[in-house]
């Protein structure tokens, strides 16, 4: 609820300062994502003038190849299902073309680095999908690369809610 809270009052911030910039906020969706969504979307209906403050959308981490749009069965608030494989390749592009840089400065700087390096493909023999998993370099920090993840996130839906100011989603090359 603390986070919720901190998280509602950054925005607010953002948009006293910036009052005509439209905010969306995007959170995972998957698994334990899906009540932490819900303490979100709770949090900033809890004061009516706050409703509006940002939207909300939810994105659910698949293994699949398709992307896919649904409503909360409850909420509100889209619920998008991206292949893992998707979000990290967007972002790679993202960071590639220069469109986003990492701040050596930031805090997290280093622990995002460990992360990227932990990533490797992995390809299902049950399905033959090809996915990313986290593989640790013996550093408790990595965890689940939720660093890159959120990265990963924002990066994606920035693209869907701007496409023209970055270029298309490429296309998977076989085995990636």
């Amino acid at each position: 609820m603390e986070v919720a809270r901190e998280v509602h009052q950054t925005i607010r911030q953002f948009r006293q300062t910036h009052p005509a910039t439209q905010c969306t906020l995007v959170a995972d969706a998957t698994g334990l994502g899906r009540p932490t969504l819900e303490i979100l979307y709770n949090e900033f209906t809890a004061n009516r003038q706050s409703a509006s403050i940002a939207r909300l959308d939810g994105i659910v981490f698949t293994s699949g190849g398709t992307h896919s749009k649904s409503q909360h069965p409850t909420l509100p608030v889209d619920i998008y299902n991206i292949p893992k494989l998707d979000l990290i390749q967007n972002l790679l592009q993202v960071m590639e073309t220069t469109h986003l840089t990492l701040a050596e400065s930031l805090n997290n700087t280093a622990i995002l680095e460990a992360q990227f390096k932990s990533l490797r493909y992995a390809t299902s023999r049950q399905t033959g999908n090809t996915t990313i998993e986290v593989r640790p370099l013996q550093q408790p920090q990595i965890g689940h690369a939720d660093l890159v993840m959120a990265l990963a996130l924002a990066t994606w839906r920035l693209r869907d809610l701007s496409p023209p100011a970055l270029s298309p989603i490429p296309r998977r090359l076989p085995g990636f």
